[in-house]
């Protein structure tokens, strides 16, 4: 379920619920059963399965993994003055 969001040149796939007034920007990808909560925003990413992720956060060129929770709040900064890099983070270890 997508409440009141704007979803642009993303992919979601079944069981995704997102908003309200989340952002899903170009190169956004979600596996099943990913949580968004209010006020998030992803850009060129790729979320794993059974992600949840916390309001006021923004997470961008960026691999998350299955089952990973990212608190409210959380930033990724990969941008070092001359190129953007990629965040990764892995499976939560149940998980792997």
């Amino acid at each position: 379920m997508v409440e009141a969001s704007v979803v642009e040149g993303a992919t979601l796939e079944n069981h995704v619920e997102m908003g309200p007034f989340s952002h899903l920007r170009k190169g956004a990808y979600h596996l099943k059963a990913f949580h968004l909560g209010n006020f998030g925003e992803v850009k060129n990413s790729r979320l794993g399965p059974h992600t949840h992720m916390g309001h006021f956060s923004y997470i961008g060129d960026a691999e998350i993994g299955k089952d990973v929770n990212i608190g409210a709040g959380t930033i990724t900064c990969n941008f070092d003055g001359v190129k953007k890099n990629k965040t990764v983070v892995g499976a939560m270890p149940s998980s792997q």
